[in-house]
């Protein structure tokens, strides 16, 4: 082989290499997310790098109950990507748990095994739902770390959203009053036997 046939081989190569990479996975400045319940984006801070795939996502959750994040983007091949999310517990109530829940009718999953958190230690996870537990809570002012990823079975473009929500632990208040109203049935039960 001469050397224009060498390096013309090299020039290729290197090309179809570069090419190659450049469109694997997510399309550059491709991906976006959106915050239904803070259109402002005052609690959610969000990138993604496209060299590792990794959305990372920094939240501040006000209150409990569902919290909303669409996501969208153009592919060019089946890609997996991970989100990690630190989220600080800005609510009056600690927590003893997270869920996270994959709204999609494109076959878009959780992929098995890749839950972790640097707080909860039990994740119990199906292809739609991770839910995220631990005997420690998280107090109100303190945050939990958790890394999962998504894999989106497509090669054109996507659009799913995920909901999540904090699990509080249970007031004094409300375990007394459980406590108290089960007393008072079980005593009516028994009264009204006797």
């Amino acid at each position: 082989m001469g050397k224009k046939s060498f390096f013309a081989l090299l020039a290729f190569a290197v090309v179809f290499g570069a090419a190659t990479c450049a469109f694997a996975g997510i399309v550059t400045d491709s991906f976006l997310c959106s915050f239904p319940d803070d259109p402002k984006t005052a609690k959610h801070i969000w990138s993604y790098d496209y060299g590792t795939d990794t959305l990372a996502l920094t939240e501040n959750i006000l209150a409990i109950g569902d919290d909303s994040v669409n996501m969208c983007g153009d592919l060019d091949s089946d890609p997996t990507f991970t989100v990690t999310k630190t989220v600080t517990n800005d609510t009056a109530f600690a927590w003893t748990g997270y869920t996270i829940s994959l709204n999609t009718s494109a076959g878009d999953s959780f992929v098995a095994g890749t839950a972790t958190s640097n707080v909860f230690n039990t994740v119990n996870q199906t292809s739609s739902l991770l839910t995220f537990s631990a005997p420690n809570a998280v107090a109100p002012g303190g945050s939990v770390t958790m890394s999962f990823q998504i894999n989106i079975p497509s090669t054109t473009s996507f659009n799913f959203s995920i909901t999540q929500s904090a699990v509080p632990v249970p007031e004094p208040s409300a375990v007394a009053i459980f406590f108290v109203s089960s007393l008072a049935l079980g005593l009516g039960l028994i009264r009204r036997r006797a």
